[in-house]
């Protein structure tokens, strides 16, 4: 053939097949104009079956109370009644009463049974066992719910926890298949559910007799807060368009075993519109180009035709409603055709606006009393504009910052078309904080352009990157979701923002979906920041949530030892090391960005948490034998100590029995648990060092459990000097330890104990606040299916308890009201002293001379310093530099039994030098292993004299009284009767043994009470106060070179009283104990100054002689200024524009020539609104007068707002309307 004739058939081919295509395409798209949209809206989620044709579903669900969130989910998606029948857990239908203390009511196994026995004698549509070992239930119990089934009820299984051989197990897969009903897997979306099975090898159904049967057996593990739908393996995958498609699959079992389904089924929908030529149908020789060109032409219609396929023939008029979705968009296209599909018609076409991209195509068919059917079908739509090859130069963004992006346009044939690339930057708020736009023609190219942010709020900007034809500037959410679109998230690095009371949840996830909801739920009540382990996932569901992130890069635990002696792994283990230095490094560059800098080496961490002996391996005992070097001046003393004949240090070994209850010497006992704390600081510190290499602004710190177990480890000087912040759970002594031992500017808290007393939920978060404590944490706020408990923080509906909105309350108010004050305001430093002893912790766990332990005494001795009014501080034996005279006045000295030569000649020293001592027994008697000192100076220091060995008696003692030698009983003491005076004077008496022994010694004064500190009791409403708390108070109030406490006149008030300073203002602060009676006290306040109530923001007139009530845990707090305010102003445009800087002037007008230091506390909210958190603001200022800029997002909805200011130093308020406008406008 002729060459040109060939290229000219070849030409005038292509022509007529691209006049073809580009003629169907106008064909279809004048139908576009008689559709009917119902418009965008940002869905929670899908309504699948509500309301249901022929009336809601009947059903009963039973399951464990933890894994019922399932219940509610679907409750808002299927028209049903329903009853739930909650088990304790997953293999017990009540709770254990041996385990359990605080049971919830109607929790027993009885009772829960009772119920369940009581709901199988009413009728149901379907009955769902989930997540449950079915032997937890009785036999009698599973035979009616089998007769109901058999009867025509439905019966739904998913999650059963059975083994193999369960009876009720091998019954159901004994049942026929039931092969006459659609298969419920029909058209269900995408689920990411785990492994490559499809949804067909998931849902098995079978008939019973009359009923029906559906038992989804899913892959993966089995879920804790879930008992009927599966979740995705990686997290990363957590969709909202996902989970809805997982509870449609759900709904339609429901449906199908309930026998509710529609006689006519949706078969299949599909995409109608032109494809353009087959490629069966294309020359092979034709350019690739001139291809896509015909292509591209057809799918640049206004709307798209879709095709839906029944069947079979209806069996009466549907209307047909549709929506298109996308993963990771909350903005779903609603549509719905006003042309129905006529009885006797099997398909029916209809048209919605779709561009490029892929959609999740959901379908209805409705009647009138409501949904029939139900279909969702998984669309990829080809065409143009579209991009690939996107590149970021960065994922990390600071405040403020610039990205630059660079993506590839394909070209099109067509000359005159033209697009727009719109990027879009919105944050975890749902704020627009930035957007660009770069132009392009038909030719397409590479583009590099850049986006610019600036005051950045959220820790996590979610980048979407549009590909538009024709686009505006400002193009519509609808245009947005037609338009080919990539999404990349960026984490910002923020630093923390003003210091504030910060309520913390520590969780093992989020995993599943329910936690995820758990998660808002925790937000909206008032949490701020979520303690998880680290990943991507947890950044982002985090940050979703409006929290911020505390990463956990690691844990550092170990349940048991191995053989009884080996930690595994071993701290010291150099591989263990090298491992957890990469994973430390690599995780801390990986949360660079979007963790607050701030970085957790571990949730609840110990040493061990089984009562061994760990770690005894090589490498620490190596080490071990090191210390022991160290510590002992030869072999002999340490064989003396131990009993033992070692001939060589490398030859050392611990005994086969060590630790309480064992007989032998203590010295190793002692030196063993005195090692391994100190290694288990040093990890951490170490630990700690790697996260300062690769972030050297970052703060590292970790959660640690309960105080009382010797064998976790816990030193707290060792470990708060070693991490940057510390947690562990609440209890008095460690809160006054915390106080002590923490860093400047620390962010170290309490753990809130799961079964805290109601009382501690407001008292607790007050008591907090008014000593500057940032972190109050809660552990545990869920419970799960195979891990109940009794008083969960979020219940499974994922409504908060009452607990956790009362604690929530008072956090709220402090945030509110007087903690802008409270945390920018000084505290004077202690001037007394209470010495730390390492040794003689473990002392009282092999020494049965006193039946206490340190920590019992320790809290006993701050009770009582506390009623003194005088504020103190631990100090440990790295603190000895610092102990002189001027700095402590007085050292308290409560069980310090154990102490080296070093330390007693520290205090020696103090005492001599003019310091003053408080002791309840004769500190010293043994030394730093255990080992009695005969003479050890402290005798000499205290007026006193002991025998060969202490002589430890439960006798009454008698004071005597102050002007008279009457004596009066103070209760019964455990005291020494071998001690004897020697200079000293007793000024009461234990039987024939003296007590409360004061003494001069150099320049120094010294009390020795000769018997343990003792707890305050509790008698009914009465508090009984030990009467050595009396002694205390006169030898305090008698030394010459300690300051006077702050405390109310009158009687002594039973709480504490605070003192703060803040520039030239004076704070005062009263909070009363939470089992106090209602009490009245007067502050030392003066007549001059000018008195605010903090709380209120009223003025307090004759501030000298008012007297404040106060009831049991109530808090008050004045300022006191020398000067008046008379009024707070406020300046601040009357309009805005969305997406400006928002400026703002607040000034005190006094009646001096200028106001001093005061703190503003900012917050933004529509009109009768909530404030919007993330506005707030704090500023301090130095002059009374503060600038302030809010950064409004682009996206702010028009319309009324109110600016609140609030003076956090006299709790004056002030506030002004403003108007945003449209950037448009």
């Amino acid at each position: 053939m002729n060459l040109s004739k060939f290229k000219c058939l070849k030409m005038s081919c292509a022509l007529l097949l691209f006049l073809a295509v580009i003629c169907q395409g106008c064909a279809t798209a004048s139908r576009g104009m008689e559709r009917e949209m119902l418009g965008e809206v940002e869905g929670p989620h899908v309504v699948w079956a509500k309301p249901l044709a022929g009336g809601p579903i009947r059903a009963l669900f039973i399951a464990p109370d933890f894994s019922l969130f399932d219940v509610a989910a679907i409750n808002t998606r299927l028209d049903m009644v329903y009853e739930i029948i909650p088990l304790w857990d997953a293999h017990h239908p009540g709770y254990d009463p041996t385990v359990v203390t605080h049971p919830p009511d109607g929790a027993s196994g009885e009772e829960v049974l009772a119920r369940l026995k009581a709901a199988l004698k009413k009728t149901w549509d379907v009955i769902v066992l989930a997540n449950l070992h079915t032997d937890a239930l009785p036999e009698p119990v599973l035979s009616d719910i089998l007769g109901h089934v058999a009867r025509g009820a439905g019966l739904v299984t998913a999650h059963l926890r059975d083994r193999d051989d369960a009876s009720f197990k091998a019954v159901l897969q004994a049942l026929q298949p039931d092969e006459e009903t659609t298969p419920v897997w029909n058209g269900i979306g995408e689920c990411a559910f785990p492994g490559r099975l499809g949804l067909e090898g998931i849902a098995a159904m079978l008939r019973h007799e009359k009923g029906r049967v559906v038992m989804l057996d899913y892959p993966g593990d089995t879920p804790g807060n879930h008992c009927l739908i599966q979740l995705p393996s990686d997290p990363i995958d957590m969709d909202p368009a996902y989970e809805d498609n997982a509870y449609s699959l759900v709904i339609r079992a429901l449906c199908t075993a309930s026998g509710r389904v529609n006689p006519v089924r949706i078969q299949s929908v599909e995409d109608a519109a032109p494809s353009g030529p087959d490629d069966m149908e294309i020359p092979p020789d034709f350019y690739p180009e001139f291809v896509q060109a015909m292509r591209d032409s057809v799918v640049s219609q206004p709307s798209r035709p879709f095709r839906l396929t029944l069947d079979k023939p209806a069996d009466q008029r549907y209307d047909i409603h549709a929506q298109l979705r996308k993963v990771d968009s909350a903005t779903q296209i609603i549509y719905r055709d006003p042309v129905p599909l006529e009885r006797g018609e099997d398909s029916h076409l209809f048209e919605i606006p779709a561009g490029t991209g892929a959609y999740m195509l959901d379908v209805w068919l409705q009647t009138r009393s409501g949904v029939a059917d139900w279909y969702t079908a998984q669309i990829t739509i080809p065409g143009w504009p579209e991009f690939h090859n996107l590149k970021l130069d960065k994922y990390w963004l600071l405040p403020n910052d610039s990205l630059e992006i660079t993506l590839e346009v394909r070209p099109v044939a067509s000359q005159h078309r033209q697009g727009t690339i719109y990027t879009r930057a919105r944050d975890a708020y749902g704020r627009d904080v930035a957007y660009a736009l770069q132009p392009f023609s038909s030719q397409g190219g590479t583009f590099s352009f850049r986006i610019h942010f600036s005051d950045l709020l959220s820790s996590l900007v979610k980048l979407e990157i549009f590909a538009l034809e024709n686009a505006s500037a400002s193009p519509s959410e609808w245009e947005l979701h037609s338009a080919f679109r990539e999404v990349r998230y960026l984490s910002v690095r923020r630093p923390p923002g003003p210091t504030t009371l910060e309520l913390v949840a520590s969780v093992e996830g989020p995993r599943e979906y329910a936690q995820l909801h758990f998660l808002d739920t925790l937000a909206d009540t008032g949490i701020t920041v979520l303690h998880a382990p680290g990943g991507e996932a947890a950044i982002v569901a985090a940050a979703r949530a409006r929290l911020g992130f505390l990463p956990a890069l690691t844990r550092v635990s170990a349940e048991r030892a191995r053989d009884g002696l080996y930690r595994d792994p071993c701290l010291n283990d150099p591989e263990y090391r090298s491992g957890m230095e990469l994973s430390l490094r690599e995780g801390t560059l990986k949360h660079w960005a979007g963790a607050l800098t701030r970085y957790s080496l571990g949730n609840r961490n110990y040493l061990c948490a089984s009562e061994e002996n760990v770690c005894q391996c090589g490498h620490c005992l190596g080490a071990f034998q090191e210390w022991l070097q160290r510590e002992y001046t030869d072999l002999n003393a340490l064989n003396n100590a131990w009993e033992t004949n070692f001939g060589d240090w490398d030859f050392i070994e611990l005994p086969l029995s060590l630790g309480p209850g064992h007989e032998g010497p203590g010295a190793p006992w002692i030196d063993f648990r005195v090692f391994m704390d100190d290694q288990f600081s040093e990890f951490h510190g170490w630990a700690r060092s790697q996260v300062a290499a690769a972030d050297a602004a970052g703060q590292a710190g970790a959660r640690f459990t309960s105080e009382t177990n010797p064998y976790n480890g816990y030193h707290w000087p060792g470990l708060f000097q070693s991490l940057d912040f510390v947690a562990a759970e609440y209890t008095p002594l460690f809160l006054e330890k915390m106080l002590s031992y923490s860093k400047p500017n620390s962010w170290s808290g309490v753990v809130l104990p799961d079964t805290a007393d109601a009382s501690l939920l407001s008292w607790l978060p007050w008591q907090l606040a008014l000593n500057q404590v940032p972190a109050l944490w809660i552990g545990s706020p869920w419970a799960a299916a195979a891990d109940a408990t009794s008083t969960p923080w979020v219940f499974a509906d994922s409504s908060p308890s009452p607990a956790l909105s009362e604690l929530a309350q008072t956090v709220s108010l402090i945030r509110d009201t007087a903690g802008p004050l409270l945390y920018t305001a000084q505290k004077a430093t202690p001037k007394t002293a209470v010495y730390d002893s390492h040794p003689s912790r473990y002392l009282c766990d092999v020494n049965g001379e006193y039946p206490l332990t340190l920590y019992q005494v320790q809290e006993a001795a701050a009770r009582l310093l506390r009623l003194t009014s005088h504020d103190f501080q631990f100090i440990s034996k790295t603190g000895l530099p610092m102990l002189t005279p001027q700095r402590f006045p007085v050292l308290v000295l409560p069980f310090c039994r154990a102490l080296d030569e070093e330390e007693r000649a520290a205090l020696r020293a103090y005492v001599e030098g003019g310091g003053a001592l408080i002791a309840d027994v004769i500190p010293g008697a043994f030394d730093a292993h255990g080992i009695p000192v005969q003479e050890n100076g402290m005798q000499t220091i205290f007026g006193v004299k002991t025998g060969e060995a202490p002589l430890i008696k439960n006798t009454a003692l008698a004071v005597s009284g102050v002007d008279s030698p009457e004596t009066r009983d103070a209760g019964w003491i455990l005291v020494d009767t071998a001690v004897n005076l020697q200079g000293g004077v007793a000024l009461a008496q234990a039987g024939d043994a003296p007590a409360w022994i004061v003494n001069r010694h150099g320049a120094g004064h010294t009390l020795l009470l000769n018997h343990p500190f003792r707890e305050m009791q509790q008698d009914k409403d009465r508090r009984l106060v030990p009467a050595e708390w009396e002694a205390m108070a006169t030898f305090l109030a008698g030394l010459p070179n300690l300051p006077q406490p702050v405390k109310p006149e009158g009687e002594a008030f039973l709480g504490r009283i605070y003192a703060y300073t803040l520039g030239n203002a004076r704070i005062y602060a009263a909070q009363a104990d939470s089992d106090a009676p209602r009490q009245d006290i007067r502050l030392p306040l003066d007549a001059k100054d000018s008195v605010y109530d903090v709380l209120t923001g009223e003025p307090i007139r004759r501030p000298h002689r008012h007297r404040f009530r106060l009831e049991p845990g109530a808090v008050q707090i004045v300022s006191c200024l020398p000067y008046s305010v008379e009024e707070l102003i406020l300046e601040a445009p009357d309009v805005a524009t969305a997406g400006q800087r928002l400026p703002l002037r607040v000034l005190v007008k006094s009646d001096a020539e200028k106001a001093g230091k005061h703190v503003f506390l900012l917050d933004f909210s529509p009109q009768n609104k909530a404030p919007l958190p993330w506005y707030r603001q704090v500023a301090d200022t130095d002059i009374g007068y503060a600038e302030i800029n809010l950064p409004l997002a682009r996206n702010e909805i028009p319309g009324r707002y109110m600016l609140r200011v609030r003076d956090a130093v006299t709790g004056m308020e002030i506030s002004k309307y403003i108007k945003i406008a449209s950037p448009t406008d």
